[in-house]
């Protein structure tokens, strides 16, 4: 409990956060002479500690040094300034990949409670996350499968008991039987409520790439294979968490599905016909064929265990990983077509997609990839090459 130093009547609520942590909300009533009322809250994290912040280090990538852009937060978002991006106020990360879910122009997107209470910068969290910030375990308690992630976000600058609209790109395209739920505190997971002033919408896109909120693109309901979903939320509605009609929609969500199949992936590796190299340069030293039987598998990386006569910290300067687009085009005629089978150089057209090196002598190296690869039905072919 928060205790102010000078007592409830003054005009500033003041308080002492040195032996505070986590989250406190702080409410504020206002009665006038006629004996209207009105509230309104806000809830305060105190950290252990504040992040160590240089003058040379730019963790967004701004141009502004993360010293000079602090841990404030000048748009309000709940994301600190020296990790906030701050583009249009109606865009909010939704991943660490930077993709953005949207919300209707000249409203604003921020961080829901359980996604700053949990000290997330993205509008993306875990059913962990919910237990632990309303402290009744109902989140887990379910037999959903929750495949492209929990939602939590705040839209505000709402007319009063309207309707909102919001964007979220998905990271894999919907499944068959896919519904959108929310999470309501005591009562754990619900279907969403569609009524004339809330509905649930999906359209093609791709990932990361959605329509803006109101395209007509937006189709009703979730249809299979679709990467967007656009929810039209209603201020005080049966979807608001908050149930209040106060100018903003506060939501906590997931699609889910029940009984998911999960894809089947299978690997074939062949070694490269030359085996022993001289001298300095790249050569191809391993070609990685993936077939999947689903499209709704994602590749986040690969991880290599090395074993052999080559010493691969002292004799390697790199390892890198390449999607070859020439394989993979001629796949599509002829799943047995490989045109690097007797070559060890780089077939012109590949994508370098990560690299790494081996921390130790017959080490095991993992590639991480940037960003998530939504493998196709069918096979994908990778390579792998050694800089000596």
């Amino acid at each position: 409990m928060l205790t102010p130093l000078n007592g409830y009547s003054e005009s500033a609520f003041t308080f002492d956060p040195t032996d505070l942590r986590g989250t406190y909300k702080v409410g504020l009533t206002v009665t006038n002479t006629r004996g209207g009322e009105t509230t309104s809250s806000i809830l305060i994290r105190i950290d252990k500690s504040t992040p160590s912040l240089g003058e040379n280090s730019d963790t967004d990538g701004d141009g502004l040094s993360d010293i000079l852009e602090s841990v404030a937060d000048s748009d309000r978002d709940r994301i600190p300034d020296y990790i906030d991006k701050k583009g249009p106020a109606n865009l909010l990360p939704v991943s660490v990949t930077g993709v953005h879910m949207q919300s209707a122009k000249d409203t604003t997107l921020s961080l829901g409670d359980s996604a700053y209470a949990a000290g997330k910068h993205i509008g993306g969290i875990t059913l962990k996350d919910i237990d632990q910030f309303y402290n009744d375990n109902l989140a887990s308690q379910n037999s959903y499968q929750f495949l492209h992630g929990i939602f939590d976000f705040i839209v505000r600058k709402i007319e009063i008991g309207e309707s909102t609209q919001v964007v979220i790109p998905l990271n894999a395209a919907l499944l068959a039987d896919s519904k959108f739920t929310t999470y309501q505190q005591g009562v754990g997971w619900m279907d969403f409520v569609e009524d004339e002033k809330n509905s649930v919408a999906s359209a093609p896109g791709s990932l990361g790439d959605c329509p803006e909120p109101g395209s007509n693109n937006y189709g009703s309901g979730l249809v299979e294979g679709y990467h967007c979903i656009q929810l039209t939320i209603q201020d005080g509605g049966p979807n608001d968490t908050d149930r209040a009609m106060n100018n903003a929609v506060v939501s906590l969500g997931a699609i889910v599905t029940i009984g998911v199949t999960f894809p089947d992936i299978t690997i074939k590796s062949e070694w490269m016909e030359k085996t022993e190299f001289h001298g300095k340069g790249e050569n191809v030293v391993l070609a990685l064929i993936l077939e999947s039987d689903s499209p709704d598998a994602l590749l986040n990386g690969f991880t290599l265990k090395a074993k052999g006569e080559l010493n691969e910290v002292n004799d390697l300067e790199m390892v890198h990983l390449y999607f070859d687009r020439n394989s993979n085009s001629n796949s599509n005629s002829n799943s047995n077509s490989n045109s690097n089978s007797n070559s060890n150089s780089i077939p012109e057209g590949s994508e370098l997609v990560s690299s790494a090196q081996y921390a130790n002598d017959d080490g095991i190296l993992t590639f991480t990839l940037a960003k998530d690869y939504q493998l196709p039905i069918g096979e994908t072919h990778w390579l792998v090459t050694y800089t000596f």
